[in-house]
């Protein structure tokens, strides 16, 4: 419900850092099919306080990370 940022990953994990309070989604990587050099993630973003002309519109960040 606090994500604004979903992925389409069936393995996507959603939870929330107990030290900065942040929200994460975190996807593991998949290996290219084969035959390609890269692999796609769709990602959606939820209108949550970012609509035009909502009642609670603020700026905000998004921060991707590589993390082994």
């Amino acid at each position: 419900r606090e994500h604004f940022i979903w992925c389409e990953n069936q393995s996507a994990d959603y939870h929330q850092d107990p030290q900065t309070s942040r929200y994460a989604v975190r996807v593991p990587y998949d290996a290219p099919p084969a035959g390609t050099r890269f692999v796609t993630y769709l990602y959606s973003f939820k209108c949550l306080n970012s609509c035009v002309g909502g009642p609670n519109r603020r700026e905000m960040s998004i921060v991707f990370t590589l993390e082994r």
